[in-house]
């Protein structure tokens, strides 16, 4: 019966003897209490608080091989402690080993401050960017940590292997990462994801439209990641001229929704009736002055005048593409 009796894992009632163990002078004897301190910090922060100044001299002697270890145990003692900042000074120590899987408070509130800190960092640097663009004086870069770039860009990589496109949208954008934006919305046509803004770029174009509309301050910017979106809409094999049009008028562009328009103008009928629908929306959900701003008036109606003298055939075939436009009951040629 003893030899057939399983081994239970021994349940510590307290670290005294763990933390009197980083005192030895084997450095393979300090990594074995390092390991499993780090295992029990949960319940022993308190002991194991007092033995900080222990932990911290192991992660700074660069001759320790388990230097990310001490730096792991120290940032979850301080997370424990409340002190947020030193918390994840030392978890961008840790490296790997702070995993960014981890479904854990922790790991989910160190998180939450890393990314606060990247996206605070780039858009300082957006920022003076945008002054040196404009030809203002600028002032001295502050070096964002590249410990910090990575951890966060890890948990952005982790969350695009799970196709989680739409949380890393919201960072890019947050974080002024136009390469970023152009990437994420890209992966959602290779690699669509089970939200509702992740089954296709185009789905993501209109959240990130959202996004751009709604949250950002910046005009400078704005323009830049409404650019970016234009870009993409442009290559897509299906167009999605809504949202495209959509785009162009934020970006004042008249001259480019004039070059659409005609061209669905001189296209088949279901291009006809896309070009109803795209100047339904436009004059929906843009100002007044940007209509006006439209040198197309005239060859609007010329060109309705040649392909579609039966009036009433052309409002039912807009009625079917748009269920607004079928509220008006005239279409003035």
């Amino acid at each position: 019966m003893a030899a057939a009796a399983v081994a239970m894992p021994v349940q510590i009632s307290s670290s005294t003897g763990l933390l009197a163990m980083l005192e030895e002078d084997e450095a393979e004897l300090k990594s074995f209490a390092l390991q499993k301190l780090n295992g029990c910090v949960a319940d022993f922060w308190a002991e194991i608080s007092e033995s900080l100044p222990d932990i911290e001299s192991l992660y700074e002697d660069e001759g320790f091989a388990s230097r990310p270890l001490a730096a792991l145990v120290a940032s979850k003692v301080y997370f424990y402690l409340g002190e947020l900042s030193d918390a994840l000074s030392f978890a961008l120590g840790a490296r790997e080993l702070f995993d960014v899987d981890e479904p854990s408070e922790y790991v989910e509130t160190l998180l939450s401050k890393a990314i606060d800190e990247y996206c605070a960092g780039f858009v300082t640097r957006s920022e003076q960017q945008i002054k040196a663009e404009a030809g203002e004086p600028t002032e001295p870069e502050n070096p964002i940590d590249k410990r910090l770039i990575e951890l966060v860009e890890r948990m952005i990589e982790s969350s695009l292997s799970r196709s989680a496109h739409q949380s890393v949208m919201g960072i890019a954008i947050e974080a002024r990462r136009l390469d970023m934006v152009e990437r994420v919305l890209r992966l959602c046509d290779t690699s669509p994801g089970e939200g509702e803004h992740e089954a296709s770029t185009s789905a993501m174009l209109g959240y990130a439209f959202t996004l751009a509309t709604t949250t950002l301050s910046s005009r400078p910017f704005r323009k830049k990641l409404l650019s970016v979106m234009v870009s993409v809409y442009a290559s897509m094999t299906t167009q999605d001229y809504i949202g495209l049009t959509r785009c162009l008028a934020h970006l004042n562009d008249a001259a480019a929704v004039v070059d659409i328009f005609n061209r669905l103008l001189e296209g088949t009928r279901d291009d006809l009736l896309m070009a109803f629908q795209v100047g339904f929306d436009l004059v929906e959900n843009t100002t007044q002055a940007f209509l006006t701003s439209l040198p197309c008036t005239s060859s609007v109606r010329a060109q309705l005048r040649g392909n579609w003298r039966n009036k009433e055939e052309l409002l039912r075939g807009a009625r079917s593409m748009s269920p607004s436009a079928a509220s008006r009951s005239t279409i003035k040629a």
